[in-house]
């Protein structure tokens, strides 16, 4: 008989939230997962950016104290400060998820997971060593992960992901975003209102895939706060320029050259299946992602999969409701 009921590969907001059911189901249930309990949602993606966005808010309330008759200085940015206020919120939450599979009795296990076929899983610890599991069920929560141009220069110093803004503790004077994403336009208005000068550049137009009134109001909105928009534009390359960066594109045949101390790519997401052994697992895969019918049950026996991993929409609510 297999030690545990149900393996779950990766702990976000899909995977501890189907372990957490499980348990309470009377499951005997094993949690592996490579980085922070409380996956992408708690830790690089929704919980900091809000916190941020709070010091974003502030920022832009303190500015116009005097319009209701406080007075009390110009405001200033202190963004060692900003961010120990974005960590002290994020180890909140993952402070209480991990409470919360402890007191579900969910065994944690850190490292990276592979199918090994038949209920087996082996799992690669950070220090080399390597452990072999085995369940009736697995379940593949791995979530997704930031889709990264090919382009020259995509890998310089200064070009990141919303995952390293994220622990960036400066404050760049100039920020230019690629993409006009959901992801995009928070980090755009949120250093917009910190105090850089933010330049959007996006292949489309800003929130391309909600309501057109949603795109064209929020546009004209960040416009007036001092953001540029370059739409319809695509990165072409990035060059270590004598100042910070520079990013050149092309707007049509016009080319376009811009210069910036910080890069943020922000171009969406893809799902995370990167060295799980799905082919040699019998796990089936498509555009979207690992292929699941109605019950989440993937091609391979016994091998369930939830949240980004199969597929938009990237909504942690989504693979919260698809893990119970």
């Amino acid at each position: 008989m297999a030690e545990n009921d149900l393996i779950v590969i990766g702990s976000g907001p899909g995977g501890y939230v189907a372990a957490i059911r499980a348990a309470q189901l009377g499951a005997r249930v094993t949690v592996i997962e490579e980085d922070k309990v409380g996956g992408t949602c708690l830790n690089y993606g929704c919980i900091p950016t809000k916190a941020m966005y709070q010091s974003a808010a502030t920022a832009l309330l303190a500015a116009r104290m005097e319009d209701f008759g406080v007075v009390a200085g110009k405001p200033a940015i202190d963004m060692a400060k900003v961010h120990s206020w974005k960590r002290r919120a994020v180890d909140k939450l993952t402070g209480g998820v991990s409470q919360l599979l402890k007191g579900y009795k969910i065994n944690v296990v850190n490292g990276r997971a592979r199918l090994a076929g038949n209920g087996k899983v082996i799992v690669k610890h950070n220090d080399g060593e390597s452990l072999e599991l085995e369940s009736k069920n697995v379940l593949i929560a791995t979530g997704s992960k930031q889709a990264v141009p090919e382009v020259c220069g995509i890998n310089l110093k200064g070009v990141m992901t919303s995952k390293e803004l994220l622990g960036y503790e400066g404050l760049p004077g100039r920020l230019l975003v690629y993409g006009g994403g959901y992801i995009a336009m928070e980090f755009a208005s949120i250093y917009n209102a910190l105090g850089s000068k933010v330049t959007v550049m996006v292949r489309s137009k800003v929130l391309r895939l909600m309501d057109g009134e949603i795109s064209k109001r929020l546009t004209l909105l960040l416009k007036k706060r001092g953001i540029t928009f370059y739409e319809g534009t695509l990165l072409d390359r990035i060059e270590e320029g004598e100042k910070g960066l520079t990013v050149h594109a092309l707007k049509g045949e016009e080319a376009v050259t811009l210069d910036a101390d910080l890069v943020l790519v922000a171009t969406g997401n893809v799902p995370n299946t990167d060295g799980l052994g799905l082919e040699e697992a019998g796990v089936k895969t498509g555009p979207k992602g690992i292929v699941v019918d109605e019950f989440y049950r993937t091609s391979a026996e016994g091998v369930y999969a939830i949240g980004d991993v199969i597929g938009p929409p990237y909504l942690a609510h989504v693979a919260s409701e698809e893990g119970k």
